[in-house]
């Protein structure tokens, strides 16, 4: 989700969106290839400098999961 949203919104490459997110390039893979929960502050970083508000970044990934899903099952 974030990658995508990188890549189509903000056409930062990594090393850009390593240095808006204020994260690593190997914590940037982690979190596009959903290994890592991120931090609410990560997920403001990445709303900010992607130019997307949090409630859309919000919303993209709630589009994305399935009706069932529930993180305490």
């Amino acid at each position: 989700m974030f990658r995508e949203t990188r890549e189509l919104n903000t056409k930062l490459s990594c090393n850009k969106a390593e240095e808006e997110f204020g994260i690593s390039r190997g914590g940037l893979n982690r979190l596009e290839n959903g290994k890592v929960d991120p931090t609410f502050s990560t997920i403001w970083k990445a709303s900010e400098a992607t130019g997307k508000k949090l409630s859309e970044i919000i919303y993209a990934v709630e589009q994305l999961l399935d009706e069932d899903f529930s993180l305490t099952d």
